[in-house]
């Protein structure tokens, strides 16, 4: 099982049985939703061999894994120094799709608690935007600063989706 060190509660699964009684809870300190102003680079397999999470803080930094980094093309240098003010809404929820309102005065990593899974997209502005991995299980997006409407959408037979599926099987079948 993992060692909390943040406001997670991971509590340890037994995979023999059909049902399993593990979940992953946010605890208090802990928004469905937020702008991360920083980042720092993890290697997620290696925290979830190790069952230990890194501490952070939840209020304005987002874990990212090193193999997402290059695909957050718009933060760069911006994400440096301190948080900044950022107001963050969810405003309509479905079991396909969440929309979010934010805020802020400094680009972010916004951070939605929701597993991270093949299939979803974001778009910021109607603009389409790569979803990342953070906080380990998570979905991000990057957001400029200003006010802005992110929606995420689950589009499993998207064409960044196939495109990834048809790669994978490629890459898997080169020897």
């Amino acid at each position: 099982f993992f060692k909390q060190k943040t406001a997670y509660e991971i509590k340890e699964c037994d995979w023999s049985s059909d049902v399993c009684s593990s979940d992953l809870r946010l605890g208090r300190a802990a928004p469905r939703a937020y702008l991360a102003t920083s980042i720092k680079s993890v290697d997620v397999e290696a925290i979830l061999g190790a069952h230990a999470l890194p501490e952070f803080d939840m209020q304005r930094e987002a874990l990212v894994d090193s193999a997402d980094l290059e695909r957050l093309t718009r933060l760069g240098a911006s994400m440096a120094g301190e948080g900044a003010r950022a107001h963050v809404n969810i405003v309509a929820r479905g079991a396909r799709d969440v929309e979010i309102e934010v805020e802020s005065e400094r680009a972010g990593l916004l951070v939605l608690h929701d597993l991270f899974y093949p299939g979803w997209v974001a778009r910021v502005d109607g603009v389409s935007r790569p979803v990342v991995r953070a906080n380990l299980l998570f979905r991000g997006v990057e957001v400029e600063a200003g006010r802005h409407r992110v929606t995420f959408r689950y589009e499993p037979l998207g064409l960044d989706n196939l495109k990834a599926a048809f790669w994978s099987v490629v890459q898997g079948h080169d020897d």
